[in-house]
């Protein structure tokens, strides 16, 4: 297959910026390319269309497609722009011209609806767009199997809270949260029994936590929370025994009566431990990992010693 025009219009009206959106958004699809990829492309490209309309200029947009690349050309009477994006699907010729066609009467099938009803249409377009929006952010930043929010989700909050408190010159903590007895369930009863655990985990972490202060699952049997407006550390010590007891109790599964498992719990405060986000993660599980040498099933603060004891 050689590279070739696959789409060309020229866009007049802001609806129309909407149609040439989807467009793209269909063609990724079918190409199977990454929707979180997908997303910044395409916002990339319209935002490029909108700065070169100006005060409503046309625009004139092509796509080429071809064996291992698909680019868009966006052209103005002043400017020109390219953008260039690898793709891996393999596609023949009969499956461009099915790819093709689809496109086409999806752009058909459009404009004879914006000229029926152009404000319909657009009102439309543009509730779809903010639900594959909220559906994008979703699955970046939400644990597909937990709701809870995922790694990425955390790193981004733990950056803003640490920026923040750096200003206010408050603190906060750091809470890193591991099960014990959580290999044992997934060996013993299966991973499907696992996946219930870590879903009522989730539930009792949210749950015990106060509505300000933030849980995500870091990946396999790991939590972490970030908990603000506090005044001394008991009120911590607190939070994590209510944390631990939680877990504790028994919980029922599909597969037998129940299973049991614990938290080991380790906690940092900031900036009293650290004041980066690397260090404060760093400390948190050290203090988790030495609950684990301990007997498991509780919590410790970081102490300097323990950072002296890994060397």
């Amino acid at each position: 297959m050689k590279e070739a025009v696959f789409y060309e219009a020229v866009i007049e009206e802001s609806a129309e910026i909407l149609e040439f959106e989807k467009i793209l958004y269909t063609l990724f699809q079918r190409l199977r390319i990454d929707l979180f990829d997908t997303a910044r492309f395409v916002a990339d490209v319209i935002d490029t269309i909108h700065e070169m309309r100006g005060d409503g200029r046309a625009v004139s947009t092509a796509i080429h497609l071809g064996p291992k690349e698909l680019k868009v050309r966006v052209t103005s009477d002043t400017s020109a722009r390219q953008f260039v994006f690898s793709h891996t699907t393999p596609l023949g010729e009969e499956a461009l011209a099915k790819l093709k066609e689809e496109i086409f009467m999806l752009s058909k099938s459009a404009l004879i609806a914006l000229m029926q009803n152009k404000e319909e249409m657009e009102k439309m377009l543009k509730e779809k767009l903010k639900r594959l929006n909220k559906e994008l952010f979703d699955s970046a930043y939400y644990d597909a199997l937990t709701a809870l929010p995922n790694r990425a989700h955390f790193f981004d909050r733990l950056e803003e809270t640490v920026s923040l408190k750096s200003r206010s010159k408050e603190k906060f903590s750091l809470m890193f949260i591991d099960l014990d007895g959580f290999k044992f369930v997934n060996d013993h009863y299966g991973h499907d029994a696992g996946d219930e655990v870590l879903k009522k985990v989730a539930e009792r972490l949210k749950a015990v936590l106060r509505k300000h202060d933030f849980i995500a699952r870091l990946g396999g049997d790991e939590f972490v929370a970030i908990i603000s407006d506090f005044r001394e550390k008991e009120e911590l010590a607190i939070i994590a025994r209510k944390i631990i007891e939680a877990i504790e109790e028994p919980i029922e599964l599909a597969v037998r009566k129940s299973a049991e498992v614990s938290a080991s719990v380790g906690i940092v405060v900031y900036p009293d431990d650290a004041d980066d986000q690397e260090t404060l993660l760093k400390y948190a599980d050290t203090s988790m990992y030495e609950v684990k040498k301990r007997g498991k099933g509780d919590f410790v603060f970081f102490d300097r010693r323990m950072e002296a004891q890994e060397l």
